[in-house]
């Protein structure tokens, strides 16, 4: 037996459902039932591809100076969709697990932030965990499908002359950092490579 729900948490995750499926109804394509069970039920379509990307307050982003809750959102979805496309598949669904520090202002911003890229991609939200933490900590497993297993790139599949593509100059999201811990001004394509990469 589980033990109940704070009544934020509740509140928290009715929000979250709201954002998930604004426009959109109720979960569809693989997703049979979404956010609001204890466990997503999801068709299964060849292939499932799975990755766990992890960011924490401090460490990966410096929430207020300058990201908003909204950019660390999209972020989070962005660098774990990033693997999947780095694997040649398709995005599929997105778990969160966020642990939110007392006193964060309508934590749902983070959802609020995935939202756009969620639908840009074909991304469903389709559930996670909320729970209380120290800092600002978000999980994202995102699931990609492939029809068939050798559709999928593996970093063994390199070969010569094989074209290698990169989304923008790298190391943006570092040198940001690198900047920010210093007391210095991130030039505007640093920022937006730390805080809205695609």
């Amino acid at each position: 037996m589980t033990a109940p729900r704070p009544a934020g948490e509740l509140a928290l995750i009715e929000a979250i459902a709201r954002i998930v499926h604004a426009g959109e109804g109720a979960p569809g394509g693989r997703v049979v039932r979404g956010i609001g069970d204890d466990a997503a039920v999801v068709r299964a379509g060849g292939y499932a591809v799975v990755s766990v990307d992890a960011m924490v307050d401090g460490v990966h982003f410096r929430l207020g100076a300058p990201a908003t809750l909204e950019d660390v959102g999209h972020r989070a979805l962005a660098a774990a969709l990033s693997d999947l496309a780095a694997m040649g598949v398709a995005a599929g669904e997105a778990y969160l697990a966020l642990g939110v520090p007392p006193g964060l202002d309508r934590p749902e911003r983070l959802v609020e932030g995935m939202a756009p890229l969620a639908r840009r991609t074909g991304t469903t939200i389709a559930g996670g965990d909320v729970t209380a933490a120290p800092a600002l900590t978000i999980a994202v497993t995102v699931v990609g499908w492939a029809q068939r297993a050798d559709e999928v790139v593996g970093r063994d599949g390199a070969a010569a002359g094989d074209v290698v593509v990169v989304t923008g100059p790298l190391g943006g999201a570092a040198a940001a950092l690198d900047a920010l811990d210093a007391g210095a001004e991130p030039t505007p394509g640093q920022l937006r490579a730390l805080l809205r990469p695609e």
